[in-house]
């Protein structure tokens, strides 16, 4: 599709859409948020340490990301079958930082580490003035092990530091300053 068909797309949806949750779909979150719940507890009871439990603002966010996924479909109502892909996205987003390499959390100190890393070899590999396409510099890093989330995370501090910054839409990335 081209892109004015697209915004034209997401205006009329905006505009015509406001999808709420179907009865079925309301009683299908509300039993996946007792089970999350409950399956943290259970975690921090066995002595698992630090788990990251589902919030109120999560679950809000669940209910807002399924009736966006309605919108998208021009539906007037979110089913089961939305819910079920909020609540996949929910898990994989959530729980794969909260099952990252760096202990609990991807704020662990180890993750910072692995950032600072992360950051110098990208201050040494790319001149000043020199472009590169991104994705090619993110899987040279990962060839040399490092992790994904911290190449991700140093290339972003290095763009808001002003050392960096993206072109063509985040497609290449050029080093302008020290």
């Amino acid at each position: 599709m081209d892109m004015e068909k697209v915004k034209k797309y997401i205006a009329f949806a905006r505009a015509r859409c406001a999808p709420r949750l179907s009865e079925a779909a309301a009683e299908l979150l509300k039993s996946s948020y007792v089970k999350f719940r409950s399956t943290m507890r259970e975690h921090k009871k066995e002595g698992g340490g630090a788990a990251i439990p589902i919030t109120v603002r999560q679950l809000e966010a669940i209910v807002r990301i399924s009736e966006g996924l309605a919108r998208m479909q021009l539906k007037n109502e979110a089913d089961v079958m939305h819910v079920q892909e909020a609540l996949r996205l929910f898990q994989v987003s959530t729980f794969q930082a909260a099952t990252s390499q760096y202990g609990e959390s991807i704020g662990s100190p180890e993750f910072a580490q692995a950032v600072k890393k992360a950051e110098k070899y990208l201050d040494t590999r790319i001149a000043i003035g020199n472009t590169v396409k991104t994705h090619q510099i993110v899987n040279e890093m990962k060839r040399k092990n490092y992790d994904e989330n911290a190449i991700n995370k140093a290339i972003m501090n290095e763009v808001m530091r002003q050392k960096f910054k993206f072109k063509a839409q985040g497609k290449m990335l050029e080093r302008v300053r020290m």
